[in-house]
């Protein structure tokens, strides 16, 4: 019995240590109560405040900029970004448009996770720790903060913010962000 409990222990820790080096987050959800004076606002059916790191960076459509008084509205549909723990200091947004998209091809998506390997044409990526799974590469443009970069620059284990979409039953990236510390 001993022994049992030791292995339980070490096993806990392990669960709480790679839950908390892992911290990022993603939220999905519709504006409300944006307050573009002290930059926070609320996510419909979330409880929480987010607030808007000083280096945020919206993407609406194909546009990247860091944030301004009026880039988020109440209504816009959003899927954000944080690295730390709580997920409510957002550091990326991206405003999804729905309404707007060729048949065949869904909304853009957000999603963070660690590249496992790469070559010309396919990514494996693991999400939330999970088994890698293929995004097609295709014109996937990539950079690091308002950096421009190639897939080359990408290393096996970088963790990677992606936007990907799906076209004809494939996921594809349309842009990989990497901060390389």
């Amino acid at each position: 019995m001993k022994g049992l409990t030791k292995w339980v222990s070490a096993l806990l820790a392990i669960v709480m240590l790679a839950s908390t080096a892992f911290a990022d987050t993603i939220a999905s959800g519709q504006v409300m109560m944006m307050n573009p004076a002290n930059k926070t606002f609320r996510l419909q059916f979330d409880k929480r405040t987010f607030k808007i790191s000083e280096s945020c960076v919206i993407r609406r459509g194909k546009g990247e900029t860091i944030f301004k008084k009026t880039e988020l509205t109440n209504g816009d549909e959003v899927q954000c970004y944080s690295d730390q723990p709580g997920g409510t200091l957002i550091r990326y947004i991206l405003v999804r448009q729905v309404g707007t998209l060729p048949k065949g091809t869904g909304p853009d998506n957000l999603a963070v996770g660690i590249l496992k390997r790469s070559n010309k044409t396919t990514a494996m990526i693991s999400i939330n720790m999970q088994d890698p799974v293929p995004f097609a590469i295709g014109d996937a443009r990539v950079h690091s903060g308002m950096k421009s970069g190639t897939i080359a620059d990408l290393k096996d284990g970088d963790k990677i913010l992606i936007i990907w979409f799906i076209t004809s039953g494939t996921q594809t990236m349309r842009d990989v962000i990497f901060d390389r510390k």
